[in-house]
């Protein structure tokens, strides 16, 4: 798909009301104990019910929402997987949840384009709403604690930021950006 035709179906999909806040959508605050996460198919990664904040426990979650047809998303992929790579072995693990999208439609795309980590379908978009995700791509990233560390834009975690959420340490960029904000930086 050439650079046109992304934007003009961005544009659609923003007009057609895709980018508008979830009804009852809220973003939790930072320290806050991270939402519960409702799942509708894990297409990669353990049974849906080991996917939960008490099996994830000591360790850091980035949680990308994401979906198919996201151009800006499918973009990511490549960073999150070297990210992934990079911290494999380590207390982290990666959850891609994929908003408003089908099983076949995410399994074809992980076809063309893997992803690291594990793999999910939001069911009826619960946990986008949860973490205030109304626009995509947007990364919540939660502490060993199970508390909400900050929402990035996933071109500006690093494996500075990282390493440092895995420390116990503030994330270098102490100042978390919003998604909307940081699209195209």
């Amino acid at each position: 798909m050439n650079r046109m035709t992304a934007i003009v179906i961005m544009l659609a999909v923003f007009s057609m009301g895709q980018f508008r806040p979830l009804k009852g959508s809220a973003r939790p605050k930072i320290g806050e104990a991270a939402p519960a996460l409702h799942l509708a198919n894990v297409v990669q990664g353990p049974e849906m019910s080991g996917i939960n904040w008490e099996s994830l426990k000591g360790k850091v979650v980035v949680l990308e929402f994401w979906a198919t047809w996201c151009a800006p998303c499918i973009e990511a992929i490549p960073h999150l997987n070297e990210l992934a790579d990079h911290f494999e072995g380590k207390p982290i693990q990666f959850i891609s949840i994929a908003k408003r999208d089908s099983l076949a439609n995410v399994k074809r795309s992980l076809k063309r384009k893997p992803m690291k980590g594990w793999v999910a379908l939001d069911e009826n978009d619960k946990t986008s709403s949860a973490y205030g995700a109304s626009a995509i791509p947007h990364t919540a990233i939660i502490g060993k604690d199970g508390k909400l560390v900050g929402f990035f834009y996933p071109r500006r975690i690093t494996e500075d930021v990282l390493q440092n959420i895995i420390d116990g340490k503030a994330p270098i960029d102490s100042k978390p950006k919003s998604p909307a904000k940081d699209v195209g930086h």
